[in-house]
C-alpha cells in the first residue's frame, strides 16, 4: 500500500459513529472491538499510520496478521486524536526508556492489545494503563504455563471450579499482563514474582514488585462475549472505569 492524502471527511464520520466521549482527568476509558467488522477501512486505517507502523506492518506475511495490525493501530490513533482533537497523522508515538509505546510530549496515556479477532484498549490523563485481551482458546501447554507462572494460590482459583478452568486461566492471565503493561516491565519481569488474589470478583495485587505496588494499583476484569478475556491495570486512584463497543 501507498500512503495517500485523504480528506478529513471519513475520520469525522468515523469519530462520530463512535461517540468518543470527554476523557476526564481520573478516569479511564476502555475499548472493544472484533477488528475485521472494520476491515471496510483498512486504506485509510493505512493512510494515517506512520512511516515506521507502515514499515512494521509490511513486516508482516500472513494478510490477516497484517490486517490486524493495521486497524487495531488505526483505531488507537483515531480514538487518540478523537480525545485530543487533532487529526490521528499527526500523532507522534514512540517508546519510553522500558520499550512501552507512548504519545511523544503529551499527558494522555494508552495502551493497546489484540488476540484473535479481537482488539481492546485503555486511555488516561492521569497515569499509565495496561490492557490486555486474550481469545479463550485451547493451549498445548496450558497446564506447564500455569506451573511456571501461578502461585499456589492463584492455581487454587484455576483449577477449583473445573468447568471454568479455561477462563479461569485466561482470566489470571489477562490479570498479570495488565500489570506488566501498566508498569511498562513487560516480559522484563517474571510473571511469577507477582501474585494476585481473587474473590468475589475483586482483584487485588497480593505481591508486587514492591510495597507500594500493592497500594498503588487496582484491576478491573472484563468479558466482551463468551470468547473473549480482558483486564485493565490501572492506578488506585482513577475512580471511574468505563467501556465501550466499536461495532
Amino acid at each position: 500500500m501507498e500512503k495517500k492524502r485523504h480528506s478529513t471527511l471519513p475520520a469525522l464520520e468515523l469519530i462520530s459513529k463512535w461517540k468518543v466521549p470527554v476523557l476526564l482527568q481520573n478516569d479511564v476509558h476502555v475499548w472493544f472491538s472484533e477488528w475485521p467488522e472494520q476491515i471496510r477501512l483498512l486504506d485509510y486505517f493505512w493512510s494515517i499510520l506512520s512511516a515506521e507502523e507502515q514499515r512494521q506492518a509490511a513486516f508482516f506475511l500472513v494478510e490477516k496478521v497484517k490486517n490486524r495490525y493495521i486497524i487495531s493501530h488505526g483505531i488507537l490513533r483515531s480514538l487518540l486524536g478523537a480525545y485530543a482533537g487533532i487529526q490521528p497523522e499527526q500523532i507522534e508515538i514512540t517508546r519510553n526508556e522500558s520499550g512501552k509505546p507512548v504519545w511523544l510530549n503529551q499527558p494522555l496515556h494508552f495502551n493497546l492489545s489484540h488476540s484473535g479477532d479481537y482488539c481492546s484498549m485503555a486511555f488516561s490523563e492521569l497515569k499509565e494503563v495496561g490492557i490486555d485481551v486474550e481469545q479463550i482458546r485451547e493451549l498445548g501447554d496450558m497446564e506447564q504455563l500455569i506451573q511456571l507462572n501461578f502461585s499456589t494460590g492463584e492455581q487454587k482459583f484455576i483449577y477449583e471450579n473445573p468447568l471454568e478452568y479455561k477462563e479461569r486461566f485466561f482470566q489470571m492471565w489477562t490479570l498479570k499482563e495488565s500489570f506488566l503493561k501498566a508498569t511498562g516491565l513487560g516480559m522484563q519481569l517474571d510473571p511469577s514474582l507477582i501474585e494476585l488474589s481473587c474473590s468475589d470478583n475483586r482483584y487485588e495485587l497480593k505481591k508486587g514488585r514492591t510495597l507500594s505496588d500493592e497500594r498503588d494499583y487496582k484491576f478491573s476484569s472484563f468479558k466482551p462475549n463468551a470468547l473473549v478475556s480482558a483486564a485493565l491495570c490501572c492506578h488506585a486512584d482513577q475512580k471511574q472505569i468505563l467501556t465501550f463497543t466499536i461495532d
